[in-house]
């Protein structure tokens, strides 16, 4: 599933409802301010809900209850993420800080200090603050690690048990605002704001290899899952594939007229999808609402869908790889057949734009997040 800072919304409800029968089936209710973030527990039974009341909510999917209230942070929540053994939550405030809470019984655990809110260069500054410490952090394959991208132009790796720094990746010239794991977990990949991604060996800490674009602005990443390539798209409209161990690039795949915000990965590997949009900080080209599909191992476009008409906010394959949901500012909610290429169904919610879209575990439920600060969960089990 997908973390997604939504902005300010106005909504304090969240709706349930069966897409079965189209009946509503229970509304939550507690949040004082717009519902902001959303998340399923990796068991599917809670949902995980962030406010700009500073609340962090876990909802019972079952019986629609309030299990716990958190409130623990001091400013607003910008991502949230599951420990590997699925029994802690991690949330990042924008006060840099970064707190877990034992998933079951509510109880806040530790809080991981110390990284920087602000970049302080002038070029940082005038271009990229927003950035600063804004990436969400991700574990290692044992859950023993957290690791964070810093505004210090640092990766900040944390003992999960201890909540204590351990050390620092050092080298970067600009920050590092955008982190992946290799699938053995052995290797971290990370994009910055200066045309470069950065290979780390993180038995060693030191740099293994750094793979330098023309790109001004490298925005989406992602690794194979035999770790062997490396995905990037950016501002040029193009789709690189690089080979991370030699630190060359293979292809590229030319198809979008716009700058490639979102790629996304088959659960086999054999598939990416791609989609346009817009940077936050720099005027670019008209995204092109299609998503293109390509078969990764020869790099050949195998398909676009069209219907969307304005741009596509998320993207995500279902956990079979038979479904790709996309989430649209159109207001609607599609989902795609990837053998046939043909349209499913879509969903049109509340009538807002729709921000981002995520597959429960198990694949039977979607769950939607809107401008509005609503979040719907659909059950797609009969789709």
């Amino acid at each position: 599933t997908s973390r997604h800072y939504e902005g300010q919304g106005t909504g304090t409800s969240v709706w349930l409802w069966d897409t079965t029968t189209g009946q509503h089936i229970a509304t939550l209710l507690g949040h004082k301010e717009g519902v902001r973030l959303f998340e399923f527990s990796p068991d599917i039974n809670t949902l995980v809900s962030t406010s700009g009341d500073l609340t962090i909510r876990l909802w019972d999917i079952n019986t629609g209850q309030l299990n716990a209230s958190l409130t623990e942070h001091k400013t607003n929540i910008f991502s949230l993420e599951f420990t590997p053994d699925r029994t802690t939550l991690i949330a990042r405030d924008w006060d840099a800080n970064i707190h877990s809470w034992d998933l079951k019984t509510g109880e806040h655990k530790n809080v991981f200090t110390g990284q920087t809110h602000q970049r302080t260069t002038k070029f940082a500054q005038q271009k990229y603050d927003r950035f600063s410490c804004y990436s969400p952090a991700i574990f290692s394959a044992d859950g023993q690690t957290l690791y964070c991208p810093n505004a210090d132009n640092t990766i900040w790796m944390y003992d999960t048990n201890t909540g204590k720094l351990k050390t620092k990746l050092t080298g970067y010239p600009f920050h590092p605002y955008q982190v992946v794991f290799s699938p053995n977990k052995q290797t971290l990949a990370n994009a910055g704001l200066d045309n470069t991604i950065h290979l780390w060996d993180i038995n060693t800490g030191k740099i293994k290899v750094t793979l330098k674009t023309d790109i001004e602005d490298i925005i989406p990443m992602a690794l194979s899952s035999d770790g062997k390539t490396l995905v990037s798209g950016g501002s040029d409209n193009t789709i690189r594939l690089w080979d991370p161990h030699i630190g060359q690039q293979r292809t590229t795949l030319i198809r979008h007229e716009g700058t490639v915000v979102r790629i996304a990965f088959s659960p086999d590997g054999k598939t990416l999808a791609s989609t346009t949009g817009y940077i936050i900080y720099r005027s670019v080209r008209k995204p092109d609402y299609a998503i293109w599909l390509w078969d990764f191992n020869t790099g050949k476009h195998k398909n676009t869908y069209l219907g969307h008409t304005e741009e596509v906010n998320s993207i995500a394959f279902s956990p079979d790889g038979k479904t790709l949901a996309s989430a649209s500012k159109d207001t609607t909610i599609r989902l795609w057949d990837i053998q046939t290429g043909k349209l499913m169904t879509t969903f049109t919610g509340d009538g807002k734009e729709v921000s981002s879209v995520a597959f429960s575990p198990d694949g039977k439920m979607l769950a939607s997040s809107h401008q509005n600060g609503t979040i719907l969960l659909w059950d797609i089990s009969k789709k």
